[in-house]
């Protein structure tokens, strides 16, 4: 089954450690994706030129999952504790293991777009959510 978990612990007291793990996701596209932050252009005497930085491209997932409310609660708490942290200027790596497609991705991220919860159903949400690697 195809799964993406998302961790952080908390850095303020109490520390807390946290982990959700997505299984269900909307539509069927991967959540995971490259930054696209390298390109390929044509000189002017027509010789290629790739640009971009002195590392591989990053991943960004875009994930659009359907949970329980236990697990859009936890996912919520989870973030909140990220960004307290974040605005004390402390560390707010979150761990990320992907298995969605291809080899199993292992990566430290950050939040790129806070989670949206869309209630479908009495105990039903849709959690939608942006992190990029770091």
């Amino acid at each position: 089954m195809s799964t993406i978990v998302v961790s952080y612990t908390s850095q303020h007291s109490p520390f807390t450690a946290h982990s959700v793990e997505l299984k269900f996701f909307n539509g069927g596209e991967i959540s995971r994706t490259y930054s696209g932050n390298s390109t390929f252009s044509l000189s002017a005497n027509g010789s290629n030129v790739i640009s971009g930085p002195a590392y591989r491209q990053k991943y960004i997932w875009g994930v659009s999952a359907v949970v329980t409310k236990a697990e859009a609660l936890a996912f919520d708490a989870m973030f909140q504790d990220w960004d307290t942290d974040r605005a004390q200027g402390l560390p707010v790596v979150c761990g990320v293991v992907d298995n969605t497609f291809g080899a199993t991705v292992n990566a430290s991220a950050i939040y790129s777009t806070p989670p949206s919860f869309t209630k479908l159903g009495p105990n039903t949400y849709a959690l939608d959510f942006g992190l990029s690697e770091i």
